[in-house]
């Protein structure tokens, strides 16, 4: 790849826009992320407090910072994140990730929708 070019690759952004409906599934294809989604959560969440001196153990712990999930998928991780307190920016090439993590393709009864931000597309 040149200097400059994208480095997304429209095969991963099609095998990843296709699990869209299935993102919040906790049974299905993305269930092992469900399964390891706390271990990452705090990782982070005691990354984030240990960097910026705060009590991790506070519900509101990450509450003032901001963070940028790349290539977010479904949201799985970028929800629990912000419940935290985080101000957080979900972005993935697949729009159908992104619809997936604002709550509009997630079965009834999941909770919390995040903003919408463009990824700026995989071309």
């Amino acid at each position: 790849m040149g200097t400059g070019g994208s480095t997304i690759d429209p095969a991963e952004v099609a095998r990843f826009a296709a699990l869209a409906d299935t993102w919040w599934d906790p049974a299905g294809k993305m269930g092992m992320l469900h399964k390891f989604n706390p271990v990452r959560i705090g990782f982070i969440k005691e990354a984030a407090c240990r960097r910026f001196h705060r009590d991790s153990k506070r519900l509101d712990s990450m509450a003032g910072l901001r963070v940028l999930d790349i290539g977010c998928g479904g949201g799985v991780l970028s929800e629990p994140i912000a419940r935290l307190g985080a101000a957080v920016v979900g972005a993935d090439p697949a729009e159908a990730n992104i619809e997936a993590a604002q709550g509009t393709r997630r079965p009834r009864g999941a909770s919390h929708r995040l903003p919408r931000h463009d990824s700026g597309g995989a071309g």
